[in-house]
């Protein structure tokens, strides 16, 4: 081949990347609309096959109707797919019918499949009961320990959460490990807004007081209205410390003497041993075990029950 040619194909081969991986169009759009997102950070979503146009429009009309709604909120639920534009569409309509709809309430209700536009059209007095199909709404508590704060995961604690989440070596029985930060941003935005929800997973953090440190975190999955199951993740650098079984304890006795919940159960890959002994201290019985029943990172694994009862707890 003529090296002219060759080199015009290369020229042209970069150029089409460039215009490709540059989002020039949209970008002009985001500066005329007043919406502050650089050109680097337009590249990244297109790296990040991010839903590149619904976060521009859910910007702008968040800029409009003055929602202050950020890129990485929505990129991050988009991530997840979660449809922006039911979300964005749904919370003008709220803040227009004098509504209070937060930003992590329309992200959960969207992903539990409701049409927000057409539900506060139609339903406009109970809107957070509708949108969570649960009744009454509740936060999550603030629990503390000699240790601990014990509160609800945020966004914001994404880059500590993947910090030790990402190990996994120390997490080889977790099912789930992020390979990336946007991974954490997806997790997040898929966590129940709203505790103690049939049906859901909520998320706690666990903050050490001397540091302020989020070194660890409570996962609690609403079974039903009296049943529910529990995970406890901890970093590496604060494990053999009695500092799971401290969080534990709290959790269990919130569980129990607050919310008068009936049973609590564990599932544990039986070759954690470590986990096993940490429960089965806390009082908890082996209930089954289960051959092959789990499926994590494509290994199919054994599963363990053990289960705690209120009346069982002292």
């Amino acid at each position: 081949m003529d090296s002219t040619v060759f080199f015009y194909i290369i020229i042209a081969a970069f150029a089409f990347l460039f215009l490709y991986y540059v989002p020039w169009l949209l970008w002009i759009v985001t500066l005329v609309s007043g919406v502050n997102i650089s050109l680097t950070e337009m590249v990244l979503m297109r790296i990040r096959k991010s839903p590149m146009s619904q976060i521009v429009k859910g910007l702008i009309e968040s800029h409009k109707a003055n929602l202050g709604l950020k890129r990485e909120e929505l990129e991050a639920f988009g991530l997840a797919d979660g449809n922006i534009e039911n979300v964005v569409h749904g919370m003008i309509k709220a803040k227009q019918s004098g509504l209070k709809l937060s930003f992590q309430e329309a992200c959960q209700a969207d992903l539990n499949g409701v049409d927000l536009l057409q539900m506060v059209k139609e339903k406009p007095v109970n809107t957070q009961e509708t949108l969570l199909a649960t009744g009454e709404t509740m936060e999550a508590p603030q629990l503390e320990t000699q240790r601990f704060i014990i509160r609800a995961i945020e966004l914001t604690d994404k880059e500590a959460l993947f910090a030790y989440r990402s190990d996994a070596i120390t997490n080889q029985y977790q099912g789930w490990i992020p390979k990336t930060l946007s991974d954490v941003e997806a997790f997040i935005s898929k966590i129940s807004t709203t505790f103690n929800v049939p049906d859901t997973w909520f998320q706690l953090a666990i903050i050490e007081k001397e540091s302020e440190q989020l070194i660890g975190d409570l996962g609690i999955h609403f079974i039903d209205e009296e049943q529910l199951e529990f995970g406890c993740t901890l970093s590496k650098d604060f494990q053999g410390k009695g500092y799971a079984r401290e969080a534990i304890q709290v959790l269990i006795n919130y569980l129990f003497k607050e919310l008068d919940k009936h049973r609590i159960i564990a599932s544990i890959d039986p070759a954690n041993k470590a986990s096993i002994k940490l429960v089965e201290h806390l009082g908890f019985r082996k209930e089954a075990h289960f051959v092959e029943s789990i499926c994590i990172n494509g290994q199919w694994v054994d599963d363990v029950i053990y289960a705690l009862l209120k009346r069982e707890w002292s």
